[in-house]
């Protein structure tokens, strides 16, 4: 779909790509709560687009606005990490019902530290419509012209 995309509308790959991954961010956010600060990256080999949480280490979350983007640097510790503050630490979340087994695990390792459960509570599958809508739209292409 997204080659397709490129060639029928004249779109450079980079472009394109980016609005794909802007869209899926989103949705992504619109699903798991806007407040939440989210990273997608186009990942050619799978021809999917992978999401990542940050989170920053800290003394203790002095700020409950910031909760979903800290980590506290005794809860890192009481799950393995060995991280100092101030570091940042990347998860990746997973989205789509074919990471159904992964989501699992991560939910039970990490998901306390990410405040988020993933397994059983994916994005609705998107079509091929929905994501040419949604890359056409984060491209600002009027709706006469797609």
């Amino acid at each position: 779909m997204l080659e397709q995309l490129i060639q029928e509308k004249g779109l450079s790959r980079s472009a394109a790509i980016a609005a794909l991954e802007d869209f899926i961010r989103a949705e992504a956010r619109k699903h798991y709560g806007e407040g939440r600060r989210l990273e997608a990256r186009y990942e050619p080999e799978k021809g999917v687009v992978e999401l990542f949480q940050p989170m920053v280490v800290v003394r203790q979350i002095t700020d409950p606005a910031e909760a979903l983007h800290q980590l506290p640097i005794d809860e890192a510790c009481k799950h393995g990490l060995e991280v100092e503050v101030g570091e940042e630490i990347v998860f990746q979340v997973f989205y789509r019902e074919e990471d159904s087994a992964t989501a699992r695990a991560q939910d039970l390792s990490w998901g306390r530290l990410l405040k988020l459960s993933t397994h059983g509570n994916f994005i609705a599958p998107l079509t091929p419509g929905a994501l040419r809508e949604g890359i056409l739209e984060h491209l600002g292409v009027a709706q006469g012209e797609r």
